[in-house]
């Protein structure tokens, strides 16, 4: 039995001209499901795709813009009321937590990066040695996530996701104090600091028993699309440790709603592929887009 994820991947495989999507096993991605083995979703080769358009739509609501060295993903935007954990989700998942949703197919935002000719690396995670409790950060080509957003006369500026972010520092973290409104009050608002985004790739996995045979793309469960907090199962995620700022220092990062659009605002997530991250330009809090 051959399932979706798999099938798509083979199709991106002959639309390349480099054969199928292999999976290549490897035992240190720790699997979201500890009793079934997984692997990171890795091409069989990469080679450079020469466009046959400048920009191609090889699924509803995904653009790869091959002049530009974008994905491109129509989302839409949400105020969360909670930390967030995810920047992109699908819907029905995990909006009390995320700044966009996207009805897009985290597989497919996989295989659209495929086309531009990003490479994938796997998954953050957390490991522990002996009673210490290690980040990994993910691995993966480096990639730029900025929002288009059209204003009534149609003009288009672009944002860094970062200038979307900001952090809480909880009364506790500050002071030690409990508060009587649960240690939410706000002593002090920072921006999220420019980062390091990457192609993590999530991970394939056999299915439980309970699923019938066949594999499926961890991230086609779970909703995330490009993530915040490591789950381990991030087709994109952040190398920053997103988890020790709130342990450590009592901070939560929020969604900045007073910069952002109204909620339900349809906005355009742009995943530029950053081919020389030493020379990664200096992208201004606002710029008209190109």
């Amino acid at each position: 039995m051959l399932n979706r994820p798999v099938a798509m991947f083979m199709m991106l495989g002959a639309f390349l001209g480099v054969g199928c999507v292999n999976v290549i096993t490897s035992a240190e991605p720790p699997a979201v499901d500890q009793d079934v083995p997984s692997s990171p979703v890795t091409p069989e080769r990469q080679a450079p795709v020469e466009a046959r358009s400048k920009r191609i739509e090889p699924f509803p609501g995904v653009v790869v813009d091959f002049e530009h060295g974008r994905v491109e993903m129509t989302c839409r935007v949400i105020h969360p009321p909670e930390p967030i954990e995810q920047i992109i989700c699908t819907p029905a998942t995990r909006e009390h937590e995320t700044l966009f949703t996207a009805n897009v197919l985290p597989s497919q935002l996989h295989a659209a990066l495929l086309l531009l000719g990003a490479k994938p690396g796997t998954p953050g995670r957390f490991e522990r040695i002996d009673d210490t409790v290690r980040f990994v950060p993910p691995t993966g080509d480096e990639l730029d996530i900025t929002v288009a957003v059209q204003d009534p006369a149609g003009a288009t500026t672009i944002t860094p996701v970062e200038a979307w972010i900001m952090a809480t520092q909880r009364a506790d973290g500050a002071d030690g104090a409990a508060d009587a409104d649960g240690d939410a009050k706000v002593v002090t608002t920072t921006a999220f600091p420019e980062s390091t985004w990457v192609f993590a790739g999530s991970l394939i996995q056999k299915n439980s028993e309970w699923m019938g045979e066949g594999e499926h793309y961890i991230a086609d469960m779970t909703g995330s699309l490009i993530g915040f907090v490591t789950f381990g199962d991030e087709p994109v995620g952040v190398t920053r440790a997103i988890e020790e700022d709130s342990a450590q220092r009592g901070i939560d990062w929020r969604a900045n709603v007073a910069v952002m659009p109204a909620e339900g605002t349809t906005v355009t997530v742009y995943l530029t592929r950053v081919v020389n991250a030493s020379a990664k330009p200096v992208v201004p809090a606002s710029s008209p887009a190109p």
